[in-house]
């Protein structure tokens, strides 16, 4: 489909429905953005997208037209990012994964940020130095959830936490686990989900591996096995219902093999699961994944681009819906 057909059709299903209709996709001007996490928020009809080139934060609008959300010196590189409506705030990760135009000495490999912005002012409501309550590791926070009673958790792929920042606003270590740490280079604990049974579901990257952990005892962490995994990695996730699970798998070698996002489904509350569809992607490195009205849209990220230099940029990302036929 070219460009210019694209266009018109979502300008057609915009004024038609108000929302997209489920067999289009957006594109965006990359404008050197290089987004790895994207968020649907409900209420006014945007998605927000993430900024690892340049550490901002983007709203962009069913036709692909986007707007400056917020910034900030400290975001040197935004990763993961969330719209918690129930508390009218958007969650950004903040890291340094020494990809990005605020890229340093002092910050890359050591950052692990969240900053909380108000969705109507755009204002920023709070700003948790993460990395500061474990001064032992590398650190880049990847992603993030919220529980059923506002409480933020936070993974970190260079060290093996999960943060959580309770409903009053303090920030601790909620689980170290030595089992998840990966070599300098390396990515660990990266997507993760809040199942409303009362535990967390989360990644770990270079294992391919997912675990559930108990929200009242951390203490009580359990693999979940994978019947027949050929994932290649796991990236983000997104909860579709209490049995389904959606993941994103990519490749850093940059080869096609491996791209694409897997359904999960499981019968036992998650301490087992199979895969049961899946939607292979080409080698545009997809990251993560957000829900809108009932249809499901995937960042391709292009990321590989910006970690090798980007000699050959592309001028547009996509957000594609995600079909499993």
């Amino acid at each position: 489909m070219n460009k210019m057909l694209l266009k018109t059709t979502l300008i057609s299903s915009f004024l038609f429905t108000g929302i997209l209709f489920a067999n289009d996709s957006i594109i965006v001007k990359n404008d050197n953005l290089y987004p790895e996490g994207i968020s649907y928020n409900a209420k006014d009809k945007i998605f927000f997208v993430s900024s690892v080139a340049k550490g901002e934060v983007w709203s962009v609008d069913v036709n692909g037209n986007k707007h400056l959300f917020a910034k900030d010196k400290r975001i040197v590189s935004s990763i993961g990012l969330l719209v918690d409506n129930k508390n009218n705030r958007l969650l950004v990760c903040v890291g340094d994964p020494d990809a990005g135009s605020k890229s340093s000495d002092k910050t890359k490999g050591k950052l692990a940020a969240l900053a909380i912005f108000d969705l109507d002012s755009k204002k920023e409501m709070a700003y948790y130095d993460l990395a500061s309550l474990d001064k032992g590791h590398g650190h880049l926070a990847n992603d993030v959830t919220v529980d059923n009673k506002g409480n933020i958790y936070v993974t970190d792929s260079f060290s093996p936490n999960i943060y959580k920042i309770n409903a009053h606003g303090k920030a601790m270590i909620w689980v170290h686990q030595d089992l998840w740490q990966v070599q300098p280079g390396q990515f660990g604990l990266n997507g993760i989900v809040y199942h409303p049974s009362g535990f967390i579901i989360v990644a770990h990257y270079q294992t391919k591996s997912l675990y559930k952990i108990n929200i009242n005892n951390p203490g009580n962490i359990k693999k979940i096995k994978i019947v027949n995994n050929i994932l290649n990695t796991i990236d983000g996730m997104l909860l579709l219902n209490n049995r389904t699970l959606l993941v994103v798998s990519n490749n850093l070698s940059g080869a096609n093999e491996g791209n694409g996002v897997y359904k999960l489904t499981s019968k036992d509350n998650w301490n087992t699961s199979k895969q049961i569809a899946s939607m292979k992607t080409d080698a545009s490195f997809p990251t993560t994944l957000t829900k809108a009205h009932g249809n499901i849209y995937l960042m391709h990220s292009q990321l590989l681009e910006l970690f090798s230099g980007n000699k050959n940029p592309k001028e547009y990302f996509e957000i594609q819906h995600v079909s499993f036929k």
